[in-house]
């Protein structure tokens, strides 16, 4: 038996155990009635479909409905929005976490049947499969940001991440090298082939890909001085040069002396004078640096020689910014220094190197008036 709708309530009946509505929500180009078909298990919980929809229609937000798979529209928004966008490296990480923590899970799902249910089932999924907190985030990141662009694009009226919470990742500090440490690294590393570049990563805290991207004619011997215009990026195994990471990352460096001589004693071991576009730093056989090669080959070895503990190459970044913000240096300066696009992002990073700058001023503000 069909029961049918009650006054006001439009076109509602039940069949076959559940209630269902057929609602006029427009008109297209032509006059023609565009109709939405709802469906619910209980007629409370259908009017309040009946509602929404309404009040979407009314606000603009309708959307057409689709038949595309969160994967599916995930993969078009790689190879589009993504590939236009983002550095290839971005990229590469982007689909590592689609083809390992997305689209195995929640692929399948009908992208306009996507709710913060599924979302919260997900992610607990993830977390009951062991993938860390800090993996688990980037993928909430990630595909808060392909929902963000089916809302503007008019394929969702809603984006349901934004009803699910982040995993919650525990701030971790960033390994930095003591001055001694560093002393003794610089030491052991006097007469490797790559000194210069260790000299340099210490003196400037530039990205290693900074680093290995750098040309002879990005280095001013008279005024002391290294232009960071490019960078070396390698993809799964495939080497090539672009751009700086952000804006903010083109930039001049002035050198301290020991690094000026260090780089003019690597030039003068060239086997030739080297043309100006030649890279400075490069392999045994005179190709570009492969990171794996060179941590495997030469960062590593250095540590063990030096009796240091094993850390990052990036260490060496983190140790220039904590020793320059710890002496006093001025946070926007040291912020432009090593490229980062917002000073925020450099308080927020080298938090205790900034705290301890808090002790100093208030030592100064005793001497002035204590």
């Amino acid at each position: 038996m069909t029961k049918r709708r009650g006054n006001g309530e439009g076109a509602v009946y039940e069949a076959n155990g559940r209630w269902c509505a057929a609602l006029t929500v427009g008109h297209d180009g032509n006059g023609k009635r565009k109709r939405r078909y709802l469906y619910a298990e209980t007629k409370k919980a259908l009017l309040e479909k009946i509602d929404a929809t309404r009040s979407d229609a009314r606000m603009g937000l309708l959307v057409e409905p689709i038949r595309q798979t969160v994967g599916e529209y995930l993969k078009h928004w790689m190879q589009t929005s993504a590939a236009q966008r983002v550095r290839p490296t971005t990229l590469y990480t982007y689909e590592g976490l689609a083809a390992k923590h997305i689209t195995p899970h929640i692929g399948g799902t009908r992208l306009d049947k996507l709710s913060h249910m599924h979302l919260e089932a997900w992610n607990a999924t993830l977390e009951r499969l062991g993938v860390s907190a800090h993996t688990r985030r980037a993928a909430h990141v990630l595909l808060g940001t392909v929902l963000r662009k089916a809302v503007r694009s008019r394929i969702l009226a809603r984006n349901p991440m934004d009803q699910v919470d982040k995993p919650r990742v525990a701030k971790k500090e960033v390994a930095v090298l003591s001055p001694a440490d560093v002393r003794k690294l610089l030491e052991t590393a006097r007469g490797h082939r790559l000194e210069a570049l260790f000299v340099l990563a210490v003196s400037t805290g530039a990205r290693q890909g900074e680093l290995f991207g750098l040309e002879w004619r990005d280095f001013d011997a008279e005024a002391g001085a290294l232009s960071i215009q490019r960078t070396l990026i390698e993809v799964d195994g495939r080497i090539t040069i672009g751009e700086p990471k952000t804006s903010k990352s083109r930039r001049s460096l002035d050198l301290p002396a020991y690094a000026v001589e260090a780089l003019r004693a690597h030039r003068q071991r060239q086997p030739a004078t080297p043309h100006p576009t030649a890279r400075i730093f490069s392999d045994t056989e005179g190709q570009p640096l492969r990171k794996s090669n060179f941590i495997r080959r030469d960062w590593h070895p250095l540590l063990e020689r030096a009796e240091l503990r094993r850390t990052k190459f990036h260490a060496l970044r983190h140790t220039h910014v904590t020793m320059l913000l710890a002496a006093g240096g001025n946070l926007k300066a040291v912020s432009e220094r090593v490229g980062h696009s917002r000073t925020s992002m450099t308080s927020d990073v080298y938090t205790h190197a900034v705290q301890g700058q808090q002790r100093e001023l208030a030592d100064t503000l005793e001497r002035m008036f204590g």
